[in-house]
């Protein structure tokens, strides 16, 4: 921890519930604006991170304690929320996940509506609700909304290391415009998730179910290039057969 980090206001809390161990740090982190951040962490691992600007730091001691209030108000808000919460996101995606997989849109939509009650700040859950209200309940400005707010949730709950999250992100917005018959914005950010993951096979089978043909092997040459022809077909070939007829697959 930066040294001037540690000499800010800070406060920590660690709360027993159903016998797991939820922590609780909220910390004034701007420098000439308010920002307070307060994150929670489930037995060592964070699950949840608030991120609140109130604007320019007040001077005084009224605007220290102005200041002391609300990072209070934040911590003990999320304190009262890990007191209500028996599910941490990571499992209220898995089980929304799971429905989806069986083909269940409603019951995964109905799960994730009590999950964003819960953990309203949390990029994924935003993202699959946004896209699950457009897609099975077309409630579709909602959803797109709900969509792009993730993004921004994303950023604020990981500083970095969130691009390889976007593409999922990009996903359910994509899909959420495609559901409101908005298919060049659909496209747009499907698109803008395969430059980030070009190996993304969900975002692939969007584009070619659009009709879209995938990016030549090298971008800069035409795709009728004999480079780009030859580096198509080395990625097409099948894996050579092993002795016995077996084939080499992927691990």
């Amino acid at each position: 921890m930066h040294k001037q980090d540690a000499l800010r206001p800070a406060l920590d809390n660690t709360i027993r519930v159903d016998g797991r161990d939820y922590r609780v740090i909220t910390r004034l982190t701007g420098r000439k604006n308010v920002i307070i951040t307060t994150r929670v962490y489930l037995e060592g691992e964070r699950i949840s991170a608030k991120r609140a600007s109130h604007g320019p730091a007040p001077g005084g001691s009224v605007g220290k304690r102005h200041v002391a209030a609300l990072l209070r108000s934040q911590h003990e808000a999320e304190v009262a929320l890990i007191n209500t919460v028996r599910k941490a996101p990571s499992q209220y995606m898995k089980e929304a996940k799971d429905l989806l997989r069986d083909g269940d849109g409603e019951a995964a939509l109905m799960l994730l509506t009590e999950a964003l009650g819960a953990w309203p700040d949390d990029p994924f859950i935003l993202s699959y609700w946004g896209c699950l209200s457009a897609v099975v309940k077309r409630d579709y400005e909602k959803g797109i909304e709900a969509c792009k707010r993730s993004l921004g949730a994303l950023k604020d709950s990981l500083p970095f290391g969130q691009e390889i999250f976007y593409p999922e992100l990009y996903l359910n917005l994509g899909r959420a415009f495609l559901a409101a018959g908005r298919k060049r914005n659909a496209i747009y950010f499907f698109k803008k998730g395969l430059t980030l993951d070009q190996a993304n096979a969900s975002l692939h089978g969007e584009m070619k179910m659009l009709g879209q043909r995938r990016e030549p092997p090298v971008p800069g040459l035409k795709r009728s290039n004999p480079i780009n022809k030859y580096i198509g077909m080395l990625l097409r070939k099948p894996p050579k057969a092993k002795p016995g007829g077996k084939q080499d697959t992927p691990a």
